[in-house]
């Protein structure tokens, strides 16, 4: 899920249903527009069609900004806070 550029061209598996910056003040939670866009990606493959409109909507309103502010004031998305913070919201996501 999570593809960081280095330099190297980056291979993303095809037909992901949303994506969105991981790093940075202005990058973290933003819909990327172009593969490579940002130093940390995160791609959203959704399996569930029953729930894929409800999860599409919490990660593109999410203020993941003031969600992944760290100690020493870096904005970091972890892949895992994404997870947890979907799991809260939709309790029948596994």
């Amino acid at each position: 899920m999570e593809y960081r550029r280095d330099g190297r061209e980056i291979s993303i598996p095809p037909n992901y249903d949303y994506a969105m910056g991981g790093f940075g003040a202005g990058c973290v939670g933003n819909q990327i527009e172009r593969t490579g866009q940002y130093a940390l990606e995160y791609y959203f493959y959704i399996k569930n069609p029953t729930l894929k409109t409800d999860i599409l909507n919490i990660l593109k309103t999410t203020d993941w900004k003031d969600l992944s502010k760290g100690i020493s004031g870096t904005y970091r998305l972890p892949q895992w806070k994404i997870y947890k913070y979907i799991k809260e919201q939709l309790p029948e996501v596994s």
